[in-house]
């Protein structure tokens, strides 16, 4: 063959090969996934939070105990690195060469589980840090190995971490934490501050009670208090509905015995009717501050407003059920869901009332837009690909076949080349059944990032989505944005 014959086949065969790559590039992208939407998903969402993984088979366990809130606990302690464990939410635990009576009586008190915030820590690091009291409440069988799931219910504040002389276990004694939600003790100057005083004659009817005998000389009706709004609602007291106002009046009981035997009852006065806009606009120019500072301790408007912001990330989170009365387990949620590191929930968990947990989170969310690697910040996705594949959320706990337990946001897509696949896929052990999973490496820095799951049926939705470990994970205004109030 000739010289000019060579150089032409050589030249074709290198064509070729760039066809082929282009086309090996053109299906690696498409690999990537895409957004997924709520219509998208036909998946079970109850079984990831059954860590069905574990075993098929399971007993729940009866713990409806509860530690007294202010009372000082010494708990068994329990220490995961990466791990914040959210009351509410479930921690599972492979333990082997335990028996079910075995784990029952390890499990049968409460365990604190410590923040696992500190790489190498010492007694002294957790002193006045959150753990969360986690019960035992499900046992998961594989044959003869069973697994406990413990599920974190209240926050404990660390006193002391303490070593048992009698037989060296370690135990941490801490400060049982009350749930504090919106009352009136709390918000109560705010909106005494917000409402004229000469305006609660447009507010509900308020409540009265009269004396417990009409024969008891001593006692006279409760006095007329004025109604302030309910509690988290500082434009509540003006609610238009009511049509009229109620003021109690003596009224003679007909047998002519003068004050004794006078009752309360209710005459109706006509009242205005109010809006609430136009009401808030009168309080604007009335009251030291401006309506919006009060707002910002509203907890219907917080609520609203953190809904509103999550709805532009992603439609898969149902979150119609969140509404005032649910602040606490709301804000709960948002731990748990929001891209947070370790440090950062830690720290949310620290908050004691749910309306500066809640105003902190507004915050997060404001200021998180792209998710990068937490090693060496290449970007891996935006917030936008969050999707929801369990009932508990986005976010969840599980643990691989060794023990080790990681804390995986689910993405319904990443960057392109921003990561890259070692070893086949495996439906081995699969956190979500029906999906096999191929480990997942950060393109920029190579450390492991989480894993890409793909369905093993055709009938499957979606046909393929990422789960990345929380510790892997930053938001882009990390070292701009600190987690404030």
């Amino acid at each position: 063959m000739s010289k000019q014959g060579d150089e032409s086949q050589s030249e074709s065969e290198t064509n070729h090969d760039y066809e082929l790559i282009d086309g090996i590039a053109d299906g690696i992208a498409m690999e990537i996934g895409e957004p997924i939407s709520e219509s998208d998903i036909n998946f079970d969402r109850s079984l990831p939070g059954r860590h069905t993984y574990l075993g098929e088979d399971s007993v729940a366990i009866d713990t409806s105990n509860h530690q007294e809130p202010g009372t000082v606990v010494s708990l068994h302690m329990l220490y995961k690195p990466g791990i914040v464990l959210i009351p509410g939410y479930t921690l599972p635990l492979l333990i082997t060469n335990y028996t079910e009576e075995e784990l029952v009586n390890t499990y049968r008190d409460p365990v604190a589980i410590l923040p696992g915030c500190f790489a190498r820590p010492i007694s002294s690091d957790f002193v006045g840090h959150i753990a969360t009291i986690a019960y035992l409440v499900t046992i998961r069988f594989s044959g003869s190995r069973c697994s406990p799931v413990l599920l974190g219910r209240q926050r404990l504040r660390i006193m002391e971490i303490q070593l048992s002389s009698s037989d060296n276990n370690v135990f941490c004694k801490g400060l049982v934490l009350p749930e504090t939600s919106v009352d009136g003790a709390s918000l109560g100057p705010i909106s005494r501050l917000a409402i004229p005083p000469s305006w609660c004659r447009f507010a509900p009817e308020p409540d009265f009670i009269p004396s417990s005998s009409s024969n008891d000389q001593s006692q006279s009706p409760e006095p007329r208090v004025i109604p302030y709004p309910l509690p988290g609602d500082a434009f509540g007291v003006f609610d238009a509905s009511h049509s009229t106002w109620c003021l109690p009046v003596p009224v003679s009981d007909g047998g002519g015995g003068g004050d004794s035997g006078d009752s309360l009852q209710s005459q109706n006065l006509s009242r205005l009717p109010c809006r609430r806009d136009i009401l808030a606009a009168a309080a604007d120019c009335t009251t030291p501050h401006p309506a919006w500072v009060y707002r910002q301790y509203d907890l219907p408007f917080l609520i609203a407003e953190i809904r509103a912001e999550l709805s532009r990330w992603t439609t898969t989170w149902q979150m119609d059920k969140w509404n005032p009365s649910l602040a606490v387990p709301f804000s709960y949620w948002l731990l748990q869901n929001l891209p947070l590191t370790c440090v950062q929930k830690g720290e949310l968990l620290k908050i004691d009332h749910v309306v500066q947990r809640l105003r902190a989170c507004l915050n997060f969310i404001r200021s998180c837009s792209e998710l990068a690697c937490s090693r060496c910040k290449a970007a891996i996705s935006s917030q936008k690909n969050v999707i929801c594949l369990s009932h508990e959320g986005s976010t969840l706990a599980y643990v691989n076949p060794h023990g080790f337990i990681f804390d995986m946001l689910t993405l319904s897509t990443v960057r392109p080349d921003s990561v890259f696949l070692t070893g086949s896929p495996t439906a081995e052990y699969s956190w979500f059944p029906g999906y096999a999973w191929t480990i997942a490496h950060c393109g920029a820095c190579n450390s492991h990032m989480g894993w890409r799951f793909t369905a093993t049926s055709d009938d499957l939705r979606p046909r393929l989505f990422w789960g990345i470990k929380r510790q892997a994970l930053v938001h882009t205004a990390e070292e701009d944005t600190e987690v404030g109030l």
